[in-house]
């Protein structure tokens, strides 16, 4: 067991009425009208509860929005616990479950500049870089450049041929895996100087590399080749099992979700038209307080967002800014950006808050991810319809990037904030599952319940076996 203990203050993540069978009227109605005696439905529909619900009685639990007003703890920074639709998951659920990575793909990953990830809390008062930030691939990793991943590195082999290999690395520099290397398939990494891995390596096929240090033991079937390149605390054949990394079998269907707002909104209450970023805003931009918004479209030359309270955003088009996109978060505040079609930021850009990513969440319909310029982001990015094509000269981040592929061709360099796995959902002990994806925790005998040990986690979580609970794996 490693124990590395996350504490916090618990950020809920939401999504809005719209994903219930009974929506709430459209919205002049306030977020944050005051409570009443139901609890079921959403909006103005919650049984007069003026909140969101969870369909049961009011009576103050997580998830109800009668009995004291759930849409005015929503607007203050707490509050009921959204469902998603078509299931019985919450949108802190959704985002432990997306969000574990410092970047992940659902296919490939390929990195040919240098490659830097490490984590932090910035929950945590004085929370500072520390080793943490894991990156996977459902498919291939590759990279042609120095790396140092301050967690583990994770290929799931999907689409890779029996005989390739699923890691790929090449470096002539010295690199670093921190933690450790799991490959659902052969590993060939090759290096001038040493590239040091600071646990283990799992792998189901062959581990032909030059040019390795293993400070643990590498796992490999029996009969399995081990180069003779590497340097390690022993070889141990047996069966070895690798997990896929990114849960892609069950997208969010973000452009399903979106056109559902255009009726039920909180436009009205500021005089918000939906096309009034279309073309931009003036520098001085545009205030969003408290409330669920659409919009046709964001674009123009420069957007800026001044956000005063938990805003959600929901535009029906593209997101394509050609020059600044800034948000600036006042403190105690979040934003959540559903963008059903495509995203492209250009310019020299200061988007989110890289002191707080956690407290921005950006999710992406639609088949492309562009940034050409120089960026100082600060968000978590599921965009997993799109090639993510990060600008030649490189780029450097603070949160998370999720995406169908990622391509790296210059530095990378992203900061993964653990606060993220905070947020809390709404699948207590007792619920049923069929993975540690459909929980809080772990999913054991088809229930969520608490870890006990670090195979309970998903990856590349670990299990803190005094709480239960399935942490970051950071020491």
């Amino acid at each position: 067991m490693r124990m590395s203990p996350i504490a916090g203050i618990i950020a809920t993540f939401f999504l809005t009425a719209l994903w219930g069978a009974g929506c709430g009227s459209s919205s002049a109605d306030p977020i944050d009208g005051p409570g009443g005696p139901g609890g079921g439905g959403f909006g103005t529909d919650a049984g007069n509860g003026g909140g969101f619900g969870d369909g049961s009685a009011g009576d103050g639990s997580r998830g109800d929005g009668g009995g004291g007003g759930g849409g005015g703890d929503f607007c203050k920074g707490s509050g009921a616990a959204i469902p998603i639709p078509g299931g019985d998951i919450c949108t802190g659920d959704l985002g432990r479950k997306l969000f574990k990575f410092a970047a992940c793909s659902c296919t490939t990953t390929t990195f040919s500049g240098t490659l830097t990830t490490d984590s932090f809390n910035s929950n945590l008062d004085g929370g500072g870089a520390r080793t943490g930030g894991s990156i996977g691939a459902n498919g291939k990793l590759t990279s042609t450049g120095a790396y140092k991943i301050g967690g583990s590195a994770y290929s799931g082999g999907e689409g890779v041929a029996s005989d390739a290999n699923t890691v790929d690395f090449t470096s002539s520099s010295g690199s670093k895996i921190a933690t450790d290397l799991w490959s659902r398939g052969n590993i060939n990494i090759i290096d001038s100087g040493t590239t040091n891995i600071g646990r283990d390596v799992r792998a189901t096929g062959k581990v032909g590399s030059i040019g390795v240090k293993v400070a643990g033991k590498v796992y490999v079937p029996q009969k399995s080749n081990v180069g003779a390149g590497v340097s390690s605390g022993g070889v141990v054949e047996g069966p070895v099992a690798v997990p896929l990394p990114c849960d892609c079998a069950n997208k969010v269907d973000i452009a399903g979700i979106v056109p559902k707002m255009k009726t039920d909104n909180n436009n009205a209450s500021i005089n918000l038209s939906p096309n009034a970023l279309a073309n931009g805003t003036s520098p001085a931009g545009i205030d969003l307080p408290c409330g669920r918004y659409y919009l046709t479209a964001i674009g123009g030359p420069g957007v800026t967002l001044n956000i005063k309270g938990r805003v959600a955003l929901f535009v029906e088009q593209n997101l394509n800014v050609a020059g600044a996109f800034n948000v600036n978060l006042d403190p105690g505040t979040e934003i959540d950006i559903f963008v059903a079609g495509n995203f492209s930021m250009a310019g020299g850009t200061q988007f989110g808050s890289p002191k707080f990513p956690s407290k921005v969440r950006i999710y992406i319909g639609g088949p492309t991810f562009t940034l050409t310029g120089r960026s100082e982001v600060g968000g978590n990015f599921y965009a997993p319809n799109a090639t993510i094509a990060a600008p030649q000269a490189g780029f450097e981040m603070s949160g998370s990037i999720y995406g169908n592929r990622l391509e790296f061709p210059g530095f990378f360099t992203v900061h993964y904030d653990e606060a993220i796995l905070d947020l809390e959902g709404c699948r207590p002990p007792g619920q049923t599952c069929n993975s540690c994806n459909d929980c809080q925790d772990a999913c054991k005998g088809g229930q969520c319940g608490g870890c006990t040990s670090d195979a309970d986690c998903c990856a590349p979580l670990v299990c803190n076996t005094a709480s239960g609970k399935c942490i970051s794996d950071v020491h």
